[in-house]
């Protein structure tokens, strides 16, 4: 099968829609875990709805499961501390 500039052309910027699209999403998804705000917690980024600063539940959740996390602090709940995770591998892919 023969393939034009044109073709080609078009598969990457169909690529970079979908790429583009993913990050939006993760970007809504991240905001609906974190928060930050500069007159609370020196402006640390914390779990929403809490003052829990995600580097915490992030240092803790290297060597623990998430059941284990959500014993520690109780106001975060085991599907936050798996988006903290995503989002983590996500900025250390830095793809």
């Amino acid at each position: 099968m023969d393939y034009d500039d044109h073709d080609c052309g078009q598969t990457v910027q169909d690529n970079l829609n979908r790429a583009w699209e993913a990050e939006s999403k993760l970007a809504a998804i991240r905001d609906l875990v974190v928060w930050s705000d500069p007159r609370r917690c020196g402006g640390e980024p914390c779990i929403r709805g809490t003052r829990v600063w995600v580097d915490t539940i992030l240092n803790l959740a290297a060597d623990c499961p998430d059941e284990e996390v959500v014993e520690f602090y109780p106001t975060v709940e085991p599907w936050q501390v798996a988006v903290l995770r995503i989002l983590k591998v996500r900025t250390l892919c830095d793809c």
